[in-house]
């Protein structure tokens, strides 16, 4: 599961039409608390399920061991797939729909029952259970 919260959730927290002076703080304010883990922000076009997506990303096991990357030229090219296709990893799919095109996202876990579960993935390096850690780069979309 991704932790992040959504425009509706910081709404009902402070209050949809609430003085931010009452409360002490703006959905704004909260918006921004809660998405440090974005390296870019005011990316462009959102992403709908059925979205062609052209992703680049890095990912890493808990501890930090790196053990897959496609960012761009020279390192590894990009990564195409049909958002919410069923083509990759639940927690994968879920990160790149909360998403816009230009949009980069660092330090994003996917816990194990979200990624490859008790089976792993031993080709890519990914022991059983592992939670991962990604960086992921949406690049485009068509």
């Amino acid at each position: 599961m991704l932790y992040r919260l959504q425009q509706q959730d910081a709404d009902d927290i402070v209050g949809e039409d609430q003085d931010s002076d009452l409360v002490g703080t703006s959905t704004d304010a909260l918006d921004n608390a809660f998405s440090t883990d974005s390296a870019s922000q005011g990316a462009s076009a959102s992403l709908s399920d059925g979205d062609n997506v052209q992703v680049q990303y890095v990912v890493s096991l808990a501890n930090g061991k790196e053990v897959y990357r496609q960012m761009g030229d020279g390192d590894g090219g990009s990564f195409n797939f049909e958002l919410g296709g069923g083509h990759v990893i639940p927690g994968f799919d879920s990160a790149v729909s909360d998403m816009s095109v230009g949009e980069e996202q660092d330090d994003i876990t996917i816990p194990a029952d979200q990624a490859y579960g008790a089976k792993g993935f031993e080709a890519m390096g990914i022991p059983p259970n592992a939670d991962l850690v990604y960086k992921i780069k949406v690049v485009s979309k068509n």
